[in-house]
């Protein structure tokens, strides 16, 4: 169970990786807000046939109150507020920028874990958080400066962190797929009521908007990252698949180091090899716990 969830964790990390480098490019040439909106009516298809085929129906088990809640914050905050407010951000910052904020997911989640779902912390997961935050934002890291849009990437973080937390505890209850597709579903609406807040309607059917490869692209991204990061948190659990999520930034970096600066050299190999420690010390402390609650 642990290492397929770490498979689909670290598939998830390249596909992030890979996916921001894109975006940010994409959404560079046409408004990010009218683009995702746009983008994600093709996503949610695309996650309404997966969950279709791979069930041969579609159907959404009975939730109770507090169930249709959780949904509705995933869907209207996770899928649809932080997105506009992400790629809004993102316009303004480089790809390298925008994945390192994305991915203090990691110190959010491991706070939120602790207040929500009462994770308790051992020796070898403490020594990963450490490790995994240096990796991340103390050795060599990137700082941006304070301003909107920094503010704007880390409110979709928060965001992004507490629905982490949620759709762990709905997986028990709704297939990976099906709470994938409800997420965006859900969101869409959210993305365009915002268009039409910001007098943007105007721009939907643009032919900057309606690129037919961004569009394909930045769809496919987001499915595969969707189903494989849901897959994941279904297995592992939310602090191990964010701690995992931590090497997509290098990926960023990789792809920006190749295609925008022309260089490798100044490729953060050490913040890797710490952040990689972390990931160890993470999931030696999980497999330990498995093995005790197996013994138990």
């Amino acid at each position: 169970m642990l290492k397929k969830g770490l498979k689909f964790a670290f598939l998830t990390a390249c596909v992030s990786g890979f996916s921001i480098f894109a975006n940010k490019i994409f959404v560079t040439q046409a408004d990010p807000l009218v683009f995702t909106a746009v983008r994600n009516v093709f996503v949610a298809l695309g996650l309404f046939l997966l969950a279709f085929v791979s069930h041969r129906t579609f159907s959404i088990p009975h939730l109770n109150f507090k169930q249709v809640l959780t949904v509705l914050f995933i869907g209207f905050c996770g899928g649809g507020l932080a997105f506009a407010l992400f790629f809004t951000g993102l316009k303004n910052l480089s790809a390298i920028e925008g994945n390192l904020i994305h991915k203090t997911l990691f110190l959010w989640v491991v706070a939120f874990s602790w207040i929500f779902l009462k994770e308790k912390s051992t020796k070898f997961s403490l020594f990963g958080y450490v490790f995994v935050t240096l990796g991340t934002l103390v050795i060599g890291g990137v700082f941006p400066k304070i301003n909107s849009a920094v503010l704007m990437v880390l409110s979709a973080t928060l965001i992004w962190a507490l629905e982490s937390i949620a759709v762990k505890k709905m997986l028990s209850t709704i297939h990976p797929e099906t709470l994938a597709f409800l997420r965006i579903a859900l969101g869409n609406p959210v993305l365009f009521l915002l268009v039409f807040m910001e007098g943007k309607s105007g721009s939907v059917f643009t032919s900057k908007t309606f690129q037919v490869w961004p569009i394909i692209t930045s769809s496919l991204f987001l499915i595969a990252y969707m189903t494989s990061w849901y897959q994941a948190l279904k297995r592992i659990p939310v602090i191990a698949g964010t701690a995992v999520l931590a090497i997509a930034p290098f990926i960023t970096t990789l792809l920006t180091n190749i295609f925008i600066s022309h260089s490798v050299n100044s490729f953060p190999l050490l913040n890797l090899v710490v952040i990689l420690t972390g990931i160890v010390f993470v999931i030696k402390a999980y497999r330990r716990n498995e093995k005790v609650l197996q013994e138990g």
